[in-house]
């Protein structure tokens, strides 16, 4: 388990060479994905804890992970990377589970935002 406690709020900026692991295309999110995140979040790149999160070995592979941070802390875009590297990757369905509905709602005119035009991908709450 991860815990943000300790880790710094802000996102830092990197300027080596090396494609920047704070940044989401770094994580396989295409750039269309990545301009709607911004339009509609403002996110641009992630937090040193996200990235440590994703790094953890066997994650990206589709490895189980526990973390946790303060409400508001990024939580949620972990586990939106994971799902669009699974739908990219698997084509497949992807369940994501939040727990009220009114975060469900949330979420979906959210990820519909995002994802729907860019990807082409239907996204339904039940």
């Amino acid at each position: 388990m991860l815990d943000n406690t300790t880790s710094s709020s802000t996102p830092s900026s990197s300027t080596t060479s090396q494609p920047d692991k704070e940044t989401l295309g770094y994580w396989g999110v295409p750039k269309k994905v990545q301009k709607r995140f911004l339009k509609q979040a403002g996110i641009s790149q992630l937090y040193p804890w996200q990235v440590e999160c994703l790094s953890m070995p066997g994650i990206i592979e589709g490895g189980n992970l526990v973390y946790c941070a303060p409400t508001s802390g990024g939580k949620t875009l972990v586990a939106e990377i994971l799902i669009i590297r699974s739908l990219l990757i698997s084509k497949k369905k992807v369940l994501f589970v939040q727990p009220f509905q009114s975060i469900v709602a949330e979420r979906v005119a959210y990820l519909t935002a995002i994802l729907a035009d860019s990807m082409g991908i239907t996204i339904r709450g039940l």
